[in-house]
C-alpha cells in the first residue's frame, strides 16, 4: 500500500485500539483501506456515513426518562449517566467519561454557562446511546472496535469521537470535502493524526462514504452469486437463476403433515426450496387438539429443531438495539442497503438470502406506510434485533435441519408480524397457530395459506412436554360453552369474569354519594363491557364543610359509609399513609422511551408483587403505565417525580394489595375514606397513592369539614370532584365511627320514632 498507516490498526488484537486518524488524500489503495475499515466498523463498531445528527425529540425524551434531570459537571455523574446507555466495562466508561469531562470543562472555561453545558451533555449521551454504544460494548471480536466517519464535523462531534478513541475505538475520518473543519478546532483538540498518502491527490469530485458502502454491497452480492452458482442442486439450495422459493404451491392442505414432509421430497423443480407458510385459526377438534399438536411436535423433533414462540416476542432490550449499527440516510433504499450489513452469517449464500428477505419486508413496509424515515428505521432496527435473537436457533444448522418457526397464539404486534413475514421469505417453514378465535393476530400477508375452524380453544402454552398437553373432556367443553352463553352480553356476570378494566370518575351531587357507594358497579350509571374490558364508574370526591353544621348527622353519614362494606373499606384519619418515602433511583431504569417497561419492572429485584395472580400484576402495571401517561399529578415531568410515582405504586401495603387481588370488576369495589379535621395538608406522596387507587377502581372520598386545601393541590384539573356541602367547622375530634352518634339535643321520643336525617 502507498498509505502509511500503523500496521496494528487492522491487526486482530484487542489491545491495540484507541487510534484517532483522518485521511484527506486519495491514492491507489485508499478504497481498499476504507472498504476494510467499513467492513470492520459494520461488524463491530459504527459507520457514521453522515456524522452524528442532532438528537431528535424522541432521543431527548428517552434521555430524560432514563437519567437524573439535574446536571453536574462531575466525572462520577457523567459515568453514572453513560452507564444508563452502555454495557461497556467500567474501565472503558472511565476513559470515555474522563474525556467527556475534560471537553465539558474546557467549554466551561470558555464561559459556557451550566444550561449550555447541560444541553451539550445531553447531546453527548444521545450520541452515545444511538451512535457509539455498540462500538464500546463488550465483544468477542479479536480486533478493536472501528468507527468510520465522514469529515466536516462539528466541534461537539469531534469531542464525542475523541472520547470514543479514548475508550479504545479506532476512529477514521474520511475528509473528502477538505480539512477546514479540523483547522478551526483549538490546538488542544486537534488529536486526530493525519494518514500520509504518498503521491496522493484530492478525493474524486462527488466522492462520499456511500460510494464505499455501495462497493461493499456489490462485492457481497457478487460473492453470493458466485457461491450460489457453484452449489450443486439440493432441496435446501435456491439457485440465483431459473429457481428460487416455492411457497405453499406444493402443499396438500394437511398442514401438520405437509410440514413433516422431508424438504428434499417436496418437489422436483431444480434449484428450488419448497416451504410451507400457513396459519391455522381455531381447532378442528378442541377435545384432541393439544394431544394432536404434541404428537406433531414430537415427530417434528426427530429430524428438526423447531423454534417456538408463545405469548409474543419480547421487545428488544437496550443492549440489543445498541448492537445494531445505523446512521443517517436520505432514502429508504439507502437505509435498507446500509442496515442489511448488520445481517452476518458464516454461510455467504444464506447471508444473501436473509438480507434479501429483510429488504423485501422493508420495501413492503415503505410501500404501505410512506417514506417516514424515522419510523422506518425504528421498524428496521426491531426487525434486525429479532433476527439476531433467533438467527442461531433457526439457521445455525439449516443445511442439515431445515428451519421451522412456530408462532403459538398469533402475532401480538406489528413488529412480530414483520419478523414472521421475513422468515417466511427465507428457507424455512413458518406455522402460526391461533386456537383461540378471540385472540387477535396482526399478520396479514398475501403469501399466507390459511385453514379456518369454528371451534375455539383458549390455550396459552404450546405442549412441548407431555404434561403440557392438558386436554378437556366433551363434558368440560360443553360446560364452557354453556358458560359463554350465560355470561356473554346477558347482563349476568361470573365471579371475576373480567381481568381488565378502565375506571371512569362519576360527576355527582353530594346527596347521590351514599346511594352510589352502596351500589354494585354493574348497576351504576355508565357501567359497560366491551370484549374483555370493563368500564367501571367510581367516586373520587372531596366533601368540604358540614351541612347545616349538624355534626351528629355528619359523623353518622361517615359511619354508614364505613360500615356498609367494612372488609372492603380503608379508613384514614389524617395520619400519613406512606410513612417512609424511600429511594426511587431504581425506578429510572424501569422507563423506556418515556414509557413504563413492564418487563423490566417484573424482572427487577425491587419488584414485590410477584406473589399476586399474573393478571392482577398485569392490571396494576397497565394502570400505572396509563397513570403516568395521563399526567394526573401537577409538574409530573419535572424533578424526577415520575420515578417517585412508580416507587409509590410498586410499594403499596398488603391491605391494599389484598383488596386489589379480590376485586371483582362487576361487583363491590374497594373503598377509601380519608378524614382530615386539622390544618395538616395531606402529603403529595399520599395524594399520588390515593389518585392511583382511584385509577385502579377504588371509590375515594375526602371528608374535609374545615374546607382547607387537600389532595386537589397536587392534582391536575378533572381528577377529583370538589363538593361544597355547608359551613366550615374547625377544631373537631373524630369520634369512634364504628357506632352511630346519638344527638343529645333530641328528645327520647324523637330518638325512638324520629328520623336521624
Amino acid at each position: 500500500m502507498d498509505i502509511f498507516i500503523p500496521p496494528e490498526l487492522l491487526a486482530e488484537s484487542p489491545q491495540t485500539g484507541g487510534h484517532f486518524l483522518r485521511i484527506n488524500k486519495y491514492g491507489a489503495d485508499t478504497d481498499e483501506l476504507l472498504l476494510r475499515f467499513f467492513e470492520l466498523a459494520v461488524k463491530h463498531g459504527a459507520f457514521l456515513e453522515k456524522g452524528m445528527a442532532n438528537p431528535t425529540a424522541g432521543d431527548i425524551a428517552y434521555f430524560e426518562s432514563s437519567c437524573a434531570v439535574d446536571f453536574r459537571l462531575d466525572k462520577s455523574f457523567i459515568k453514572a449517566s453513560a452507564r444508563k446507555f452502555s454495557t461497556a466495562p467500567d474501565s472503558v466508561l472511565d476513559r470515555l467519561s474522563d474525556s467527556l469531562f475534560q471537553s465539558l470543562s474546557r467549554l466551561k472555561g470558555e464561559g459556557k454557562n451550566d444550561s449550555i453545558l447541560k444541553n451539550i451533555f445531553i447531546k453527548f449521551m444521545c450520541w452515545l446511546r444511538r451512535d457509539i454504544a455498540r462500538a464500546i460494548a463488550p465483544s468477542k471480536e479479536k480486533y478493536p472496535p472501528k468507527i468510520l466517519c465522514n469529515g466536516g464535523l462539528s466541534r461537539h462531534e469531534m469531542m464525542m469521537l475523541t472520547a470514543a478513541a479514548a475508550a479504545g475505538c479506532d476512529v477514521l475520518i474520511a475528509e473528502y470535502d477538505g480539512s477546514a473543519y479540523f483547522d478551526k478546532l483549538p490546538d488542544i483538540e486537534k488529536t486526530a493524526e493525519l494518514i500520509n498518502v504518498t503521491g496522493g491527490s484530492d478525493f474524486p469530485s462527488g466522492f462520499t462514504l456511500s460510494d464505499i458502502r455501495k462497493k461493499a454491497d456489490e462485492m457481497r452480492r457478487r460473492m453470493a452469486v458466485i457461491s450460489l452458482g457453484n452449489t450443486r442442486n439440493t432441496a435446501l439450495t435456491p439457485a440465483p437463476k431459473n429457481g428460487g422459493y416455492c411457497v405453499n404451491a406444493w402443499i396438500s392442505g394437511d398442514i401438520f403433515g405437509d410440514i413433516l414432509t422431508d424438504p428434499a421430497k417436496r418437489g422436483n423443480e431444480p434449484d428450488t426450496v419448497y416451504t410451507c407458510y400457513a396459519r391455522i385459526n381455531g381447532a378442528e377438534n378442541k377435545t384432541t387438539y393439544l394431544g394432536d399438536l404434541y404428537r406433531f411436535y414430537i415427530t417434528l423433533k426427530e429430524t428438526r429443531e423447531p423454534v417456538i414462540i408463545e405469548n409474543g416476542i419480547t421487545p428488544p432490550s437496550n443492549e440489543e438495539i445498541s448492537a445494531i449499527s445505523r446512521g443517517n440516510y436520505r432514502t429508504p433504499a439507502d437505509m435498507i442497503t446500509a442496515l442489511s450489513a448488520n445481517i452476518v452469517h458464516s454461510d455467504i449464500k444464506l447471508q444473501a438470502m436473509l438480507r434479501s428477505a429483510f429488504a423485501a419486508v422493508m420495501d413492503m413496509y415503505f410501500a404501505e406506510n410512506g417514506n417516514d424515515m424515522r419510523k422506518g428505521i425504528s421498524k428496521a432496527v426491531f426487525l434486525l434485533c429479532f433476527l439476531k435473537r433467533y438467527q442461531g436457533a433457526l439457521f445455525g444448522s439449516y443445511r442439515t435441519k431445515f428451519p421451522c418457526l412456530i408462532i403459538f397464539g398469533g402475532c401480538k404486534s406489528g413488529g412480530e408480524a414483520m419478523f414472521v413475514k421475513m422468515i417466511a421469505r427465507c428457507p424455512a417453514d413458518v406455522l402460526i397457530l391461533r386456537p383461540d378465535l378471540n385472540g387477535k393476530c396482526e399478520l396479514s400477508d398475501s403469501m399466507l395459506y390459511e385453514r379456518n375452524f369454528t371451534e375455539s380453544l383458549p390455550a396459552e402454552k404450546f405442549p412441548k412436554e407431555n404434561g403440557d398437553a392438558s386436554m378437556g373432556t366433551v363434558a368440560y367443553y360443553a360446560e364452557r360453552e354453556l358458560d359463554t352463553m350465560m355470561y356473554t352480553d346477558t347482563g349476568i356476570y361470573r365471579s371475576h369474569q373480567y381481568s381488565k378494566a378502565n375506571s371512569v370518575v362519576l360527576r355527582t351531587m353530594y346527596e347521590e354519594i351514599p346511594l352510589l357507594w352502596n351500589t354494585e358497579l354493574k348497576y351504576r350509571p355508565n357501567f359497560s363491557t366491551s370484549g374483555d374490558m370493563v368500564s367501571i364508574p367510581v367516586i373520587m370526591a372531596k366533601i368540604s364543610g358540614v351541612k347545616d353544621k349538624d355534626m351528629p348527622r355528619y359523623w353518622n353519614e361517615l359511619h354508614d359509609l364505613i360500615s356498609a362494606y367494612p372488609e372492603s373499606t380503608l379508613v384514614f384519619r389524617g395520619e400519613p399513609i406512606i410513612t417512609e418515602d424511600g429511594s426511587c433511583e431504581y425506578a429510572v431504569g424501569l422507563m423506556r422511551n418515556g414509557r413504563l417497561n413492564k418487563s423490566a419492572v417484573k424482572a427487577h429485584k425491587n419488584y414485590h408483587y410477584g406473589f399476586l395472580k399474573e393478571e392482577t400484576q398485569d392490571y396494576i402495571l397497565d394502570k400505572l403505565a396509563a397513570f403516568l401517561e395521563a399526567n394526573v399529578i401537577k409538574d409530573q415531568k419535572s424533578g424526577g417525580l415520575e420515578y417517585r410515582i412508580i416507587h409509590i405504586a410498586l410499594n403499596m401495603g398488603s391491605d391494599m394489595l389484598r383488596l386489589i387481588q379480590k376485586f371483582d370488576f362487576t361487583s363491590v369495589n374497594p373503598k377509601v375514606v380519608y378524614i382530615s379535621t386539622g390544618e395538616n395538608i395531606i402529603s403529595r406522596s399520599d395524594s399520588i397513592l390515593l389518585a392511583f387507587l382511584s385509577r385502579l377502581g377504588f371509590d375515594v372520598i375526602f371528608y374535609i369539614p374545615t374546607g382547607y386545601q387537600s389532595a386537589e393541590k397536587y392534582y391536575t384539573d378533572g381528577v377529583m370532584s370538589c363538593l361544597e356541602t355547608g359551613e366550615y367547622v374547625f377544631d373537631l375530634t373524630v369520634p369512634d365511627l364504628s357506632k352511630r352518634i346519638t344527638d343529645p339535643k333530641k328528645s327520647i321520643f324523637k330518638r325512638i320514632f324520629g328520623k336521624d336525617k
